[in-house]
């Protein structure tokens, strides 16, 4: 019995699986040890005389903002550009800065002469500075106690049955049985994987971050032997690996309007004293997270550090303990609820269990990554034609950071996907609608209405399902007509505090200063048009993460391209679409297209300007998939025998190369 049970124990797969859970666990008692070891402070104390120049305050690469330490006895100057700011002593004062053991610090002055004691221990300044960083190696010996051994065992044990279910989920894949909750764990296991593994390494260094993706990706390559059998397996396994570990490397608040959003999920089902403006006092581990990662959120240099994330992880939320100010999310706080409701649940449960801000942050990420991932799934496994095209454009790298950010972009692309494939599902099937396929759609519908505003117009597509395909026409006309005008009418109710109030700022345009003189406005649009249409159809979808300011390098962004455009036109599928098709699709991707430009224009735009401002190139990702369905043809002929093989190593190899951009960007 003993010589069955050893057998069982050290069967190869076994063997496997316990290497790597002692591999994982190593890494996840390394970085809780260092969490736990991450509570002890340090007191950082500057002591200033008048005429002493603070020039930079730096904490594990974050510049701080020179403006939080402003008094009467220090003065901000800036010049001309506004850019260059130092903090100027008037009158003797001390700067005290509470910090981490493991934090590092970089701070820069005008003299050797300023005092900066750490722990009352008094540290000479060399060439105007003072810098302690820290090494990897020691504090990490400083913080193993008695407790790392504990936490070694219980990770094992977790990450030993996790990877069991992990193989077990990829067996499901290959026999094509994946149900919902196989893609919530798939993804839950690849986000427990990247907890325990990617903060340590990064703080080594920032780029092997990279080798639990690749990791990942070479195992389920190794076990498919790269035959995937269709498109939603192929976008199942690339997505969940690279989107999860989006989750944890764009740093909290870098997706586009993220601090405003997190703030309406945050105060939807909890309750904070509201003033009279609506506006809401928040917790203040709430105000210093979003504080530490997005107050120079614009600037292109800035840098973060995985020894920062490794202190939040255990820092105590004191939900009760809020900011005296009120802060003000006035760009959501009007928006419909759908896409707040995920995460709203999450941030609620999470604080009757006292969980540290950052951690839920992360977890509200992950709710929104899953239920993009799993619509995503289905509207390429619905769609009866195109799922190239949806498996393409839902791997662009900004869907993928808008996917797994907190936002209304991760559920708005989603059911948008789900929609058009829903409609070509009943264009090119012979399908019958009856009361349960107008359940669906109207379902489908008023979700797609309860997301982002003005993407209803997707609606119109329904335009598409021949009358045939109804009990008669008159059913079919009014179904159709009913369909689009209900949710326009639930859309424009949801979102009625964001649209109501137009723009009258008199140094912006108007509608009324568009209309007013159309040649001009004509002219400008042309122009905009002719600059930004390339960026906002694909350049814009594959570069530029965080608030637009991190960006690949040259030949990343060639390579990531010539992937792209290769795979989008390369001839693997049998494309056959109407000429009255690509019409109508153009047609709604025109309307959704100007109602951008009219939006931005009337709102963001400065008349002083001759383009339109404020456009954003994740607007479009809605309606991309209509451009290209719309252009579809097999323009590259390629003699490629395993068409799934072929575009997993590319798109693997250029989402890849995305992630190393991020981590070049941001850290």
């Amino acid at each position: 019995m003993k010589d069955t049970l050893l057998k069982k124990i050290f069967v190869k797969k076994n063997v496997i699986i316990i290497l790597i859970s002692v591999f994982i666990s190593i890494f996840s008692m390394l970085t809780f040890s260092m969490a736990n070891y991450s509570k002890n402070k340090n007191y950082l104390k500057i002591y200033l005389n008048p005429n002493d120049v603070v020039h930079e305050i730096k904490i594990n690469k974050n510049i701080m903002s020179l403006e939080k330490f402003e008094s009467v006895d220090l003065n901000i100057l800036k010049d001309e550009n506004n850019s260059n700011k130092k903090l100027v002593c008037i009158n003797p004062c001390i700067i005290d800065i509470d910090i981490s053991v493991i934090d590092n610090i970089e701070l820069k002055f005008n003299s050797n002469d300023v005092i900066v004691k750490l722990d009352n221990e008094v540290h000479n300044l060399s060439n105007c500075s003072f810098s302690r960083i820290n090494n990897v190696f020691n504090i990490t010996l400083e913080s193993i106690s008695k407790i790392s051994i504990f936490i070694f065992i219980i990770s094992f044990v977790i990450i030993y049955f996790t990877l069991f279910f992990f193989v077990d989920i990829l067996n499901k894949i290959k026999e094509n049985q994946v149900k919902i909750l196989d893609i919530v764990l798939l993804i839950a296991i690849c986000f427990l994987i990247y907890m325990s593994t990617v903060f340590y390494l990064m703080i080594i260094n920032k780029f092997l971050v990279i080798i639990p993706a690749v990791c990942m990706l070479g195992f389920i390559a190794y076990y498919f032997k790269l035959n995937f059998n269709n498109w939603q397996n192929l976008y199942l396994c690339i997505a969940v690996v690279i989107g999860s570990i989006m989750i944890f490397i764009i740093p909290p608040g870098n997706v586009p309007d993220e601090p405003a959003h997190f703030i309406r999920s945050f105060v939807e089902y909890n309750r904070y004293v509201h003033d009279e403006n609506d506006n809401v006092k928040l917790p203040k581990s709430f105000e210093s997270l979003m504080y530490k990662y997005t107050h120079n959120v614009h600037n292109i240099n800035e840098k973060y550090s995985g020894n920062s994330y490794v202190s939040e992880i255990v820092k105590d939320p004191e939900y009760l303990e809020l900011t005296e100010q009120y802060a003000s999310y006035e760009n959501t706080k009007y928006l419909s609820f759908l896409p707040y409701f995920p995460s709203g649940i999450v941030n609620f449960l999470c604080r009757l269990i006292n969980l540290p801000i950052y951690l839920v942050f992360l977890l509200s990420r992950l709710i929104n990554f899953i239920i993009s991932t799993i619509l995503c799934y289905y509207a390429i496994k619905i769609t009866p034609r195109f799922k190239k095209i949806f498996l393409i454009v839902s791997l662009f790298p900004i869907f993928l950071q808008q996917a797994a950010g907190i936002d209304m972009d991760y559920l708005t692309n989603a059911v948008s996907f789900i929609f058009i494939a829903l409609i070509l599902k009943f264009v090119y099937e012979d399908i019958k609608i009856k009361k349960k396929e107008i359940l669906i759609l109207i379902s489908v519908g008023l979700a797609l209405a309860l997301c982002k505003f003005g993407y209803f117009f997707l609606l119109l597509l329904i335009f598409l399902i021949p009358n045939k395909n109804f009990k008669n026409i008159k059913i079919a006309i009014i179904f159709k007509c009913l369909f689009i005008l209900i949710p326009i009418v639930i859309a424009y109710f949801f979102n009625f505090g964001s649209v109501s109030t137009l723009n009258n700022k008199s140094e912006y345009y108007t509608v009324a200063k568009v209309l007013a003189n159309p040649f001009n406005s004509f002219k400008i649009c042309f122009k905009t048009f002719v600059s930004r249409f390339e960026l906002d159809i694909f350049r814009g979808l594959i570069d530029g993460f965080g608030w637009s300011t991190k960006y690949h390098f040259g030949f990343i962004l060639g390579t990531i391209s010539s992937i792209f455009i290769v795979l989008l036109f390369a001839g693997f599928e049998d494309i056959k679409i109407k000429k009255k098709e690509r019409i109508i699709m153009l047609i709604v991707f025109a309307i959704i297209f100007i109602m951008l430009y009219a939006i931005a224009f009337t709102e963001w735009t400065p008349i002083t300007s001759n383009q339109i401002l404020g456009l954003q190139s994740r607007y479009f990702i809605p309606i991309t998939l209509l451009f290209y369905i719309s252009i579809s043809n097999n323009m590259l002929k390629l003699n490629v025998k395993n068409k799934y093989k072929f575009y997993y190593i590319l798109l693997s190899i250029a989402l890849i190369l995305s992630v190393i951009s991020i981590q070049n960007g941001f850290y």
